[in-house]
């Protein structure tokens, strides 16, 4: 027997070839698929939730505000719309900087305080209340070296920097704290 292969054989190796690469082809179309219909879901199943959320934040009157505060979904801006204005909106509005939807808020749940803030007020270093806080997990991280606290928060810090006790000269305890 020869090693040669024939002309018919060649033709059928290269054919099974081909037809392989076809099938390895469409395996992976399918699993690109799969990953595509899971985000399109995830992707609808996140715009369900926003529905809900607007649609639930139609009924709710924040106090007794005329004003509504606005926060952009994209770029974080605020800003303020009266209670009928966002009534007939249905509570969603256009961002006037990026022009994304904005959604309203309650201002509680906004962080705006820096600890530079809170440190002014407290008379504490502004290092020690950002230590504080990250001891016991309040504050929102805004990028990499930016920490925001919502009232709330800062209430709760303040009440903790309180208790702490300030040092005296040579790392004591001064006299007036105990």
């Amino acid at each position: 027997m020869s090693n040669e292969l024939s002309k018919k054989d060649r033709g059928a190796l290269i054919f099974q070839t081909v037809v392989n690469k076809f099938n390895e082809a469409r395996d992976n179309l399918e699993d690109n698929y799969l990953k595509l219909s899971r985000a399109v879901y995830e992707m609808k199943r996140r715009l369900d939730v926003l529905e809900e959320r607007v649609a639930a934040q139609s009924e709710v009157l924040f106090g007794d505000k005329p004003t509504v505060t606005m926060l952009c979904i994209a770029c974080d801006y605020s800003f303020e719309l009266s209670i009928t204005e966002a009534r007939s909106l249905n509570f969603t509005g256009i961002c006037p900087l990026c022009h994304n939807w904005a959604l309203a808020v309650d201002k509680s749940d906004i962080a705006t305080i820096t600890p530079n803030q809170i440190a002014r007020e407290t008379g504490r270093n502004p290092t020690f209340v950002c230590q504080v806080a990250r001891e016991n997990g309040l504050g929102h991280n805004y990028g990499k070296r930016t920490k925001m606290f919502t009232e709330d928060e800062s209430q709760q810090l303040r009440g903790l920097l309180a208790e702490k006790r300030r040092r005296g000269n040579n790392g004591k305890h001064s006299e007036e704290t105990g």
